[in-house]
């Protein structure tokens, strides 16, 4: 009896001694994953602290009452503001103040601003949502408006300068317009051919090209002939994104063109535009 008393203690010590064993070995995994988990909240924070501190604003050019458009930075390193109304800030980068303010509120309360170039001459040309066209003179503080006509039907989406002081603008009227950006401020030439509204224009460097983009049932980037005759060159069509929202040149006859979901490239081989 005594040592059947025995063995039953043996027993039930060899059990217990394998739950605390196998509890201890619970208790030091689940530390583990306590440790793991702080770490990443740490390492979480550590970038998260590293990114304010490397994206925290310097400036805040607080100024601005409505939506930004666009900006741009002018030949004499000052940046032009675009509001959706009808006023254009300009401002000194490196004191931040506001030097510029043209305000065409008085004359056009119901009209906005939606894009601003400058012109090799100096002066700025800025288009608008109501299908007006603005050319104004700027010098250090003062700002002087030149001349102003009706463009186009509806929004004009980019103005540009282009060769020999003419004008190019695209709108939402499917067109885009080229212009005398002098006396008598005439339209040259327009180009018809986009069946939805045209988002995107540039010039190509070589200056004797220029290159739309459209969006809708459109989907389609076109190259257009302004030196020796105004024409259509070539088409792109069924682009990958319905919307070309911005064109910019590249090396080789490249064009990067980025719309709602992608950014893509085409390639201008013999005025004509294969997708690669």
């Amino acid at each position: 009896l005594n040592s059947n008393f025995k063995s039953v203690r043996l027993d039930s010590f060899n059990r217990n001694e394998d739950i605390v064993v196998r509890c201890l070995h619970d208790i030091k995994e689940y530390y583990k994953q306590v440790i793991y988990e702080l770490k990443k909240v740490k390492e979480k924070n550590d970038v998260s602290n590293s990114s304010v501190s490397m994206y925290n604003p310097i400036k805040i050019f607080n100024t601005q009452i409505r939506p930004i458009q666009s900006m741009s930075i002018l030949n004499d390193g000052r940046l032009a503001v675009v509001q959706d109304i009808p006023r254009v800030n300009i401002y000194n980068l490196l004191t931040h103040k506001c030097e510029i303010e043209i305000n065409a509120e008085l004359i056009e309360p119901d009209l906005g601003f939606t894009f601003l170039s400058q012109m090799p001459n100096g002066n700025i040309i800025i288009s608008s949502d109501k299908g007006k066209i603005f050319i104004y003179q700027i010098k250090k503080r003062i700002s002087k408006l030149l001349h102003s006509f009706l463009g186009h039907n509806t929004r004009v989406s980019k103005v540009i300068p282009i060769k020999n002081n003419y004008i190019a603008s695209s709108s939402f009227d499917k067109t885009i317009k080229i212009w005398n950006s002098t006396y008598p401020f005439s339209c040259v030439f327009t180009f018809s051919g986009h069946i939805d509204s045209v988002i995107s224009i540039i010039s190509l460097k070589s200056n004797d090209k220029i290159v739309s983009g459209s969006f809708g049932e459109d989907k389609s980037i076109r190259v257009w002939r302004v030196k020796g005759g105004f024409k259509c060159l070539d088409i792109i069509y069924n682009v990958k994104c319905c919307y070309a929202n911005s064109l910019i040149e590249l090396p080789e006859n490249k064009i990067l063109s980025g719309g709602k979901k992608y950014i893509y490239v085409v390639k201008i081989i013999s005025f004509s535009l294969d997708e690669v």
